[in-house]
């Protein structure tokens, strides 16, 4: 089963956010370079699907430069799985992913900031493309990136005291574990979501994101999910502050939490959620 919302939460959520950053820190006013990446995963034009697949599998996206280091486009799990997915809606493997290059399906314009910006500012961006990096550059040369995660960092760091509520999304998209691998492709891509919740009788037992997607992409449209969701699945209370629930997510390095109320999930919340919070 699927529950659908609309992607950015519930009417009233700019309301809560808006009063939850009241008090925000003026540790967002910081160069972005205090919390950046100098050193992208990156990729050629030229560089082929095989390599694609293997370099996303431990990464959600490439920065894809020429010769001179120049940033010239971005490749992600996302078109992947988007590509695949267009060519692959039909009896078969859950995907069907082409003999092309980074060339050849790369983002060209690509969303970038100065080290001069502020963390704020590099929020602000990704909230308003809702992505989950953007990237820096000296002119046009690649020097860093700084992602949704990064941001989730500083939230941590700042000790914001807001509660999860303020910015989860309610209700959450939830689908059983017995739900066909090919279904649970489709879903993602057309509600545009990075991942799902999987339920076995009402209790999350894991999730369904683009990284269990694109490691299944050989397996059998039919198959269950069962066996493929990612069944490590963090749970928080809706009223835990920011910073606590920030803090675990960077200690377990993933990118979303459910939001509990008396053993009921009641949101979800990624880390484009806390960019939200502090793009205000």
């Amino acid at each position: 089963m699927h529950r659908l919302r609309e992607a950015r939460g519930t009417p009233d959520r700019a309301d809560r956010v808006m009063l939850a950053v009241a008090h925000q820190s003026s540790a967002f006013d910081r160069q972005v370079t205090a919390y950046m990446h100098a050193t992208p995963a990156v990729a050629r034009r030229d560089t082929g699907m095989a390599d694609l697949v293997r370099l996303l599998e431990s990464t959600p996206a490439l920065a894809i430069v020429d010769e001179l280091e120049n940033l010239v486009g971005v490749v992600s799990r996302t078109d992947l799985v988007t590509l695949g997915i267009n060519r692959g809606r039909q009896p078969g493997n859950a995907m069907q992913l082409p003999r092309l290059t980074a060339g050849d399906i790369m983002t060209c314009t690509v969303v970038t900031i100065p080290s001069t910006a502020t963390i704020r500012a590099a929020a602000q961006a990704m909230g308003a493309h809702a992505i989950h990096r953007v990237y820096v550059t000296d002119q046009r040369m690649l020097v860093g990136v700084i992602t949704a995660m990064d941001i989730t960092k500083a939230v941590r760091d700042a000790r914001v005291t807001a509660e999860l509520s303020t910015i989860m999304t309610s209700p959450p998209i939830m689908i059983g574990s017995k739900m066909s691998l090919g279904s649970a492709v489709d879903l993602l891509s057309r509600i545009r979501v990075s991942g799902l919740v999987v339920l076995d009788e009402d209790r999350p037992v894991g999730t369904f994101t683009h990284m269990e997607a694109l490691a299944a992409r050989d397996v059998p449209r039919w198959t269950s999910i069962e066996e493929l969701y990612e069944p490590a699945v963090l749970c928080l209370l809706a009223t835990s502050t920011l910073h606590s629930v920030a803090s675990q997510l960077v200690r377990l390095d993933t990118q979303r939490v459910i939001a509990c109320a008396a053993r009921e999930v009641v949101g979800i919340a990624t880390t484009l959620d806390f960019v939200r919070y502090v793009a205000w």
